[in-house]
């Protein structure tokens, strides 16, 4: 986890695209609470999936990092489906872009926390992985 936070930290924006539901036991609403604490020195979002996609930070609502924080901790699980490749579509198509916060210069980091399961997703991930839009973005799974 250091070599994502040190990578974070010399960049512009990130995304933290996480899975919550029964299959990750509650962790992973821990860790995106705890590995948001210290990213003061970025712009970051959050964007949970499930049955659906929703963005709940966006690069815009996060200049003050407490009031995000804040935000962050109230996340409301959603469950059912885990579609990963729609939910990083999504991130591309909604999040990556001028009129949402992200700037053209900034280098760019998807940070997934997941089980490594698609269930029930209409998107394919090697599709969206080989799209012109992921050129240059770096991305980890957790």
């Amino acid at each position: 986890m250091k070599k994502v936070w040190e990578s974070c930290f010399s960049v512009r924006t990130s995304v933290f695209l996480t899975k919550h539901d029964a299959s990750c036991r509650g962790s992973h609403s821990h860790t995106v609470k705890q590995a948001v604490e210290p990213l003061n020195l970025c712009n970051f979002s959050v964007v949970q999936y499930g049955s659906i996609i929703r963005t709940e930070l966006s690069l815009l609502e996060n200049n003050d990092v407490k009031k995000a924080l804040e935000k962050v901790k109230d996340i409301q699980q959603i469950k059912q489906h885990t579609i990963t490749a729609s939910a990083i579509n999504h991130v591309l198509e909604h999040v990556f872009v001028a009129e949402n916060g992200s700037r053209e210069d900034s280098k760019k980091i998807i940070i997934v926390l997941t089980d490594g399961r698609i269930f029930l997703d209409p998107m394919n991930l090697t599709t969206v992985l080989n799209s012109p839009k992921m050129h240059n973005i770096l991305r980890f799974a957790i």
